[in-house]
């Protein structure tokens, strides 16, 4: 996320991996020496960002704060220390929480469809089926998978 508001500064998030969180840090005025970068979690300092000279802007890494990890959504801010301008967010979504969350529902089904693929693909690849008799028995099974994700979470029995 960008914002390069009055700071004249830009930080561009590119994720998280391995527990921290790593970006670009660039100046609209080419400055030659980075500012100092606090991490706020809930409207409180929870740390400080580590910031490398870099090819092209200052690499920005910071661990992904415990304070961040619970059930729901939590959004990690990157601010200026100087002037609390607001650089960057980082939202953080478990627990839960999600169980009922769309995101998560699509994960599943997608997993499902596929788990359904593979399995017929390692069927399928017998002389006995036509290409288009394939993508007929495909496009049926990943329907009827979708249909019964529709009506009840996966992983659950009717009984």
């Amino acid at each position: 996320m960008d914002d390069n508001g009055l700071s004249g500064w830009s930080l561009r998030l590119d994720g998280l991996h391995r527990g921290t969180i790593r970006g670009t840090l660039t100046s609209a005025s080419g400055a030659s020496e980075p500012p100092e970068v606090e991490i706020c979690v809930n409207g409180e300092v929870v740390g400080r960002a580590d910031i490398q000279t870099g090819p092209s802007g200052f690499k920005v890494s910071a661990p992904l704060p415990a304070e961040a990890l619970g059930d729901g959504v939590t959004t990690v801010v990157f601010r200026l220390v100087n002037d609390k301008s607001v650089l960057g967010r980082y939202p953080v979504l478990a627990g839960s929480a999600l169980d009922g969350d769309i995101v998560a529902d699509v994960a599943r089904l997608k997993a499902e469809v596929e788990a359904l693929k593979a399995a017929f693909l390692a069927e399928a690849h017998t002389p006995k089926l036509r290409a288009v008799e394939r993508d007929l028995i495909v496009a049926e099974a990943v329907e009827s998978a979708l249909a019964a994700g529709a009506g009840a979470p996966s992983g659950e029995d009717d009984a």
